[in-house]
Order: C-alpha cells, then structure tokens, then sequence
C-alpha cells in the first residue's frame, strides 16, 4: 500500500514560468517478507528555478525513514530495526537538456547493523534528457 501527497506552496514568477516551491510527502507499508522495508514515510521540499536568471535550476531536500524487515531471525541479526536517510542536492541547468547534479546523502541512523557510525556519501551526476 502506498500513498503520496504532492503540493504547490508558492509560485516565484507564476505569469512567466513554472518555478517556485514544492512539497511531498509519502507513506508505504508492505505485509510482504520479501521487501527489505516493512513501511517507510518521507517528505522533501524542493525549490524549481530559485533565481529568475535560472529558471531551469532547483535545489532540494529530503527525509525518509523506513522500518527494516527483520521477520527472519538471520534478518534480525544482520538489520538494526529502522533506518532514516537526509538527502540534500542541487540540479544545475548547464544546457538545454544537460544538467549537473551534486547530492549530499546523511545516514544518521544506518540500516546495517555492524555499521559502527552514521554513513555520509556524495554523488556528482551528469544528466542529459532525450
């Protein structure tokens, strides 16, 4: 079962493009053994075309949390209970259709039960639409 809600919460130039700023939030819940995730809830905001001289920008955050399947006794071994994840980017119009994306990804409370401290990654994408 899956649920999501998506809101507009203000327009920045709402006569002369589509930026402004957006929400969501999601909840999920599986019965199912087989998912890694029993239920999972997130929420994120994001900002299209902060800067009127970059309409095609936007920058964002997020939060997830989710409840780790630990129905089988190795499962329970190997998983800490929950898991919560904070994601941060920014989405960098270089092109028509090419977009430079760094994310920032902090785990401070990690799935893997022999994680010995919070998980902290980055990623630099490269995205070209066609």
């Amino acid at each position: 079962m899956y649920a999501l809600l998506n809101q507009r919460f203000s327009s920045f130039r709402p006569e002369q493009d589509s930026s402004g700023i957006n929400g969501f939030l999601s909840a999920g819940w599986s019965p199912s053994i087989s998912n890694q995730m029993g239920a999972s809830v997130t929420a994120g905001v994001t900002a299209m075309g902060p800067l009127e001289s970059r309409p095609n920008d936007s920058i964002g955050v997020g939060l997830s949390w989710a409840k780790i399947n630990r129905s089988e006794p190795f499962l329970e071994a190997e998983f800490n209970p929950n898991e919560l994840m904070l994601q941060g980017y920014a989405q960098i119009a270089l092109a028509d259709s090419l977009y430079f994306q760094p994310t920032i990804t902090v785990l401070p409370l990690v799935g893997d039960r022999d994680a010995e401290d919070d998980s902290v990654s980055g990623l630099l994408q490269l995205t070209m639409l066609f």
